[in-house]
């Protein structure tokens, strides 16, 4: 162990030992302390809390103790907090271990290396590969971005506390004012980096994220100034308590006057803050703060005003005169349609009197100054409390009348008159639009309108642009629909109308039959206006009056009538389309035998025949939505059975059926079973298994009845195969939306099953209902239907939805095969299970629950116990197929996989292997060998998922290049070094030119790279190198072959390249060191070889120790290279370590660090840049005056005084565009800072005075320093 780890544990050993002591005194004290402790308990348990909080002593201690016991110095406190925070703690240890080791380790033996690291240790957690820091001691996290992400604010007090550096940025303050709310952080932090700090103006970014801790402690007691700007920006965008403190401040301080030019400004402002109107109202009812009534005040569009929720806020902006009248009637018509019916009296009020101040030409402002007399009355009425439902009546009618009649737009007047009717909504009118009068005539059926019309105007509006949406109220009475029409085609009647197909569409959904009878028995009634296409219709005695008394009395032909039935054609692709789930939406039904009646006395209309060979004719009926799926009563299936002797029954039947089914009406299904003799082929439909315990056990005792019955009414082929195939599927109320896979059932027709492919399905109500349908299938009796419950297993081993498995394990417990081969024959089966083998996809990304292994290897094993010997080979394809799915559970170990291996070659079952399965033997091995395997993009891996469709003929299984046991015995014995070193070897060794690729393919070739294994890895174990010994290899193959390593040198570098960045993701530093040496054996190879992007993985999270051990293999200049990559990921850790341990050697090349760390400059890098100018000035490029502009222009004071310091023979001159640039990027402070610091900045005066009042137009008056 290293010193610096036996300080820590020494530490924690005192601490241990110091409470444990301080407990026994505390409990000898007890009895003497009755002032302070109430009884021995309470005091032991005190005790042991302040133990875990780590609190200096608790309640129950008295004085001396506490003084005794808190003796060390003032450090401990933070030493403790670190401590008992699990992140901090864990982060020291690594540290520790990683950076100080013992300093004679030596870095070439290799014996170290091997002690140090466990082959078989999971690897490190992958990084980001920005996040840096995560691997650094606490001194060398200098961003105060990545100490706020991880919320560690002891650090930044131990880092202020102890003088270390904490690099801000405008980002990283952003980000801490806006989540920071310790005061103690802003004044420390403030107090300690004043020039870091003012990088940003502190009272701006504050109001800016609402921070009022941070707003108080700079305004109240550091006294920083409020600049109008920030005022403004607050107004904006921040809070109303932000806005009332800034106010508060400025009103009570008077230090920043709120002048007429502000004033002009907030209210405006105020309209830009989209969090609220508050801001609004409260700046209005602040007088001190408004520009009242003044021309030049900035008023507030129209439109604005119109969005304000609050007529308070509205109102106020009224009397004050804030509001901009011009240009604003449009914008009114469009606002008062869409509100006027939510429009209060007070909303009314305040519409009224913006109209009269609007443009004269744009409304009719007669009598004006008389009605404002009237809004006032009103408004004081609504003063002095509620007011009466009389009252309010009375006001509406009067406000709105004068409302439209200011404005008169025609949507108005007809929204007047569909609210107040038509006596009273004419005669309170002094003008009504006789458009709006015949529309609204004729859309409420108003006696009253049409005898005004025909009284009062001869010369009527053109009717056919009207739009006809007939008013609700009218439905109530519908006895005046007929009074109306029947007055309309009366002598008295002189209006004109041409609208009668959309009335007669309205009677003819919404009145009963007898109003209509009615109103085809009016004279002159257009009675063809109600021959209207594709309507729907909710009753069937509504569709057969309307066949009767309309269709059939105008004698159309046949070839017109499809116009008119089409309620029964809609959809009619094919007899199959008839079996489809229930359509909820249709209320339509059949349950009266006179319907079937008058669908059999019609039925030359409906085109159907008598003969056997009509039957074509009926899909035009019985398909999609034909009258047979809307049957809903037994009698009336029965009668139309006897009506129509050629259909089905199970057509007949079909939904009745599925209806009764789904509402468990098992009384209903009784007489169908016992009376119907039906038989369906087919079920589709969804059981609500989530529906209460009640309905369950209705559930429950439906399907009882039907394995009691032996589902009399379902077919034994295929009819009991769908029914319960849909309870299968009603797992859960998504399982619709999920993935497709195929069912294949060479009796019956493919059908999409779908399945939940989501690995987070598994959730309560799933669950409940998964238990629930198991429960239903261990009752049934799965032998009395074979063929129906084999393909139901077949259809479950084959599903994606993970706990079907268990479903298919009960059936084949239960399941007799012998009954089985009665309906099947055994290549039937193996037809099947090949059919559904080549249509599957496996994904490497799919995962299944690590029980699932259980219930797989248990399958296995009921069917190695029931099917012989001689026919196992009829099920090659599924056990292929469970092998594929069992790899993707989350085992845990190989070992499981052996078995199923022991399994197989217990009974020979051959298996074809591909990528997906060596993915998850290294998968399993260890995770991120299974990533390394995707990571190397071998030929054939940029597939994520892996079929069967390929060299697959049911019978003999091909294998890939490898053979399966060799493989996985190498993967199940071996080190994650030495698996790792395998799969380099197989990406970079690839046939030669004349190798035959099918032949390797196949594996009818065995001559394999597996040898190479000895020649890359010399410390193999044993196992490893007696796997390789079962490979004769071939001279041409050798991997020493120096034609073979010239045409593969480009190759085997880049491969390098790759390991390495992977290596680095995993922070595997052991092997990119042993990688390296092996490659500078195998070829020479220097700095450059390594590609920048590599080198960034590398430097990216690498310790000191890693790093010197890399350096000291002696690859040529990959010293000085790693340097540079080092500035590039900000790693003062590694520079320090590179230039400490290698500085001279990297001094005696004379090179220099290139000159583009400009980055360093701009992001206030002062830690880097001191370091190396403190040390190693002379590693850096000539000096270069962008340095300071960067960051000058950036407000980076300490920056350019840390140029200044060691380059101060250099002419650095500060130019009207730099200050420019500064001042516009709102850099104000270094610009004060310099001009009272450096007086030669004093001749610029008036230049700078020229930009503030340019780019701080609204502060420039309150910058003392530039004015004076």
């Amino acid at each position: 162990m290293n010193n610096n780890l036996k300080k820590l544990f020494s530490k924690m050993e005192i601490y241990n030992n110091f409470k444990i002591e301080e407990n026994n005194n505390n409990n000898n004290n007890n009895n003497n302390n009755n002032n302070n402790n109430n009884n021995n308990n309470n005091n032991n348990n005190n005790n042991n809390n302040n133990n875990n909080n780590n609190n200096n002593n608790n309640n129950n201690n008295n004085d001396n103790n506490n003084n005794n016991n808190n003796n060390d110095n003032d450090n401990d406190e933070w030493f403790w907090n670190v401590f008992h925070n699990k992140f901090l703690f864990n982060k020291i240890i690594q540290h520790l271990e990683n950076n100080y080791g013992d300093d004679d380790d030596n870095d070439d033996d290799d014996d170290d290396d091997d002690k140090d690291y466990n082959e078989d240790a999971e690897p490190k957690g992958e990084k980001s590969i920005k996040d840096i820091n995560n691997l650094n001691n606490f001194k060398d996290i200098s961003s105060l971005e990545l100490i706020i992400e991880k919320k560690q604010w002891n650090i930044i007090k131990d880092k202020i506390k102890n003088n270390q550096f904490i690099r801000m940025e405008k980002s990283s303050l952003n980000i801490l004012y806006s989540i920071c709310k310790d005061k103690e952080i802003f004044k420390s932090l403030y107090n300690n980096s004043c020039l870091s700090m003012e990088i940003v103006d502190p009272v701006f970014y504050s109001a800016k994220n609402n921070n009022l801790i941070a707003l108080k402690l700079f305004i109240e007691e550091l006294k920083l100034p409020i600049y109008p700007s920030t005022l403004e920006f607050a107004i904006i965008n921040s809070s109303l308590k932000t806005n009332e403190f800034l106010i508060e401040s400025i009103l009570n301080s008077r230090d920043l006057l709120i002048d007429n030019s502000f004033k002009e400004r907030a209210l405006i402002c105020s309209f830009k803050n989209m969090k609220s109107e508050i801001i609004t109202e409260y700046l209005l009812e602040n007088k001190e703060l408004l520009l009242a009534n003044s021309i030049d005040i900035i008023k507030i569009p129209i439109e604005k005003c119109l969005k304000l929720k609050k007529i308070k806020t509205k109102q106020l902006l009224f009397n004050y005169g804030f509001i901009d009248f011009n240009d604003s009637i449009a914008i009114l018509k469009e606002w008062l349609i869409r509100n006027y019916s939510g429009l209060s009296i007070l909303e009314l009020c305040f519409t009224i009197n913006i109209l009269l101040n609007c443009d004269k030409q744009c409304v009719d402002l007669k009598n004006a100054p008389q009605f404002s007399k009237v809004i006032e009355s009103i408004r004081e009425r609504l003063e002095q409390g509620p007011i009466t439902d009389e009252e309010y009546s009375k006001f509406n009618l009067l406000l709105k009348g004068r409302l439209i009649q200011l404005i008169r737009v025609d949507e108005l007047f007809l929204k007047f008159l569909n609210e107040f009717g038509f006596e009273k909504g004419v005669h309170s009118l002094a003008y009504c639009p006789m458009i709006m009068v015949y529309q609204y005539t004729f859309q409420s059926f108003n006696i009253h309108g049409l005898t005004h019309l025909s009284h009062t105007q001869t010369d009527l509006p053109n009717p056919s642009n009207l739009h006809f949406k007939p008013n609700e109220s009218t439905l109530i009475e519908p006895k005046r629909i007929l009074n109306f029409i029947k007055y309309y085609f009366s002598s008295q009647n002189k209006v004109i109308y041409n609208g009668w197909e959309e009335i007669s569409k309205f009677c003819l959904l919404n009145c009963t039959i007898d109003i209509l009878n009615e109103i085809i028995a009016i004279q002159g009634y257009p009675i063809k206006s109600f021959l209207i296409p594709d309507i729907q219709f909710k009753q069937f005695s509504k569709y057969q009056w309307f066949i009767e008394n309309i269709v059939i009395p105008f004698g159309l032909k046949l070839h017109k009538m499809a116009m008119y039935n089409s309620y029964f054609q809609t959809n009619q692709l094919s007899k199959d389309y008839y079996y489809r789930e229930i359509d909820q939406k249709v209320l339509i039904s059949i349950e009266k035998c006179n319907e079937i009646d008058f669908i059999d006395y019609y039925r030359n209309y409906f085109q159907l025949g008598n003969d056997n060979v009509s039957n074509i004719k009926f899909k035009k009926l019985i398909g999609g939505n034909g009258f047979f799926t809307i049957i809903n009563s037994i009698d009336c299936a029965r009668y139309c059975c006897e009506k129509f002797k050629n259909i089905p029954k199970d057509l007949i039947y079909y939904n009745l059926i599925v209806k009764t089914i789904l509402t468990f009406n098992i009384n209903q299904m009784k007489s169908i079973d016992t009376y119907d003799n039906c038989s369906l082929n087919y079920f589709k439909g969804y059981f609500n298994l989530n529906c209460g315990s009640i309905a369950i056990e209705n559930i429950k005792k439906l399907f009882n009845y039907l394995n009691s019955s032996g589902f009399k009414s379902f077919s034994k082929v295929c009819g009991v195969y769908y029914l319960l195939l849909s309870l299968i599927k009603s797992y859960s109320k998504s399982y619709e939306n999920c993935n497709n896979y195929n069912i294949n059932n060479n009796n019956y027709n493919n059908n999409n099953y779908n399945n939940n492919n989501n690995n987070n399905n598994n959730n309560n109500n799933n669950n409940n209902s998964f238990d629930i349908v198991y429960s239903i299938f261990s009752n049934l009796s799965i032998n009395q239907f074979p063929k129906c419950f084999m393909d139901l297993f077949i259809t479950l081993c084959f599903s994606n939805y993970q706990r079907d498995l268990e479903l298919a394990k009960l059936i084949i417990e239960k399941l007799d095969l012998d009954n089985v081969l009665t309906v099947y024959q055994f290549s039937d089966l193996k037809f099947k299970f090949h059919k559904n083998l080549i249509e599957q996809s496996y994904s490497v990304d799919y995962r299944r629950e690590d029980e699932q292994y259980d219930i797989i290897l248990s399958i296995i094993q009921i069917l190695f116990e029931k099917v012989s010997d001689e026919n196992q080979k009829n099920f090659h394809a599924l056990y292929q197929h469970l092998y594929n799915i069992a790899l993707s559970c989350k085992v845990t170990s190989l070992y499981k996989i052996k078995i199923l291996h022991n399994l197989y070659n217990s009974k020979s079952i051959p298996l074809k292997i591909g990528f997906y399965h060596s993915f998850f033997y290294l998968d399993i091995k260890n995770t991120k060998l299974g990533r390394y395997y995707l990571f190397i993009r071998v030929d054939g891996l940029e597939n994520d998922t892996f079929e069967h469709s390929m060299g697959y003929n049911g019978d003999i299984i091909p294998y890939y290049s490898l053979d399966v046991e060799l493989c996985f015995d190498f993967i199940c014995n071996n080190s994650y070094k030495d698996i790792f070193y395998l799969l380099r070897t197989i990406i970079m060794v690839q046939p030669l030119p004349g190798y035959n690729s099918s032949d390797y393919l196949n594996g009818t070739n065995k001559k394999c790279i597996m040898n190479s294994i000895t020649t890359t890895n010399s410390s193999s174990s044993s196992s490893s190198s007696s796997t390789c010994g079962k490979v004769n290899p071939s001279n041409e193959y050798s991997y020493d072959d120096k034609s073979f390593c010239d045409q593969k040198q480009e190759e085997i570098l880049y491969s390098l390249n790759q390991d390495i960045e992977y290596l680095s993701t995993f922070s595997q530093y052991n092997l990119v060191i042993r990688l390296l040496k092996d490659s500078m054996e195998a070829s020479e190879i220097d700095s450059e070889t390594l590609k920048d992007r590599t080198k960034s993985f590398l430097i990216c999270g690498i310790d000191c120790k890693s790093l010197r051990k890399i350096i000291n293999l002696g690859i040529k200049g990959l010293d000085f290279e790693l340097l540079e990559q080092s500035f590039y990921e900000l790693r003062l850790d590694l520079i320090e370590c590179i230039m400490n341990n290698y500085g001279d050697s990297i001094l005696k090349c004379s090179k220099r660090i290139k000159n583009d760390k400009h980055f360093l400059f701009q992001s206030n890098h002062l830690d880097i840049i001191g370091f190396m100018f403190e040390n190693y000035i002379q590693l850096m490029p000539e000096f270069d005056l962008t340095w300071f502009e960067i960051s000058f222009e950036n407000g980076l004071i300490e920056m350019c005084l840390l140029i200044l310091m060691f380059y101060p023979q250099q002419q650095i001159i500060i130019t009207t565009d730099l200050l420019e640039k500064t001042i516009q990027n709102k850099n104000i402070n270094i610009v004060k800072y310099f001009y009272n610091n450096y007086p030669s900045l004093k001749y610029l005066k008036l230049n700078i005075q020229s930009l503030i009042k340019k780019y701080y137009f609204l502060d420039y008056k309150y910058f003392d320093w530039i004015l004076n």
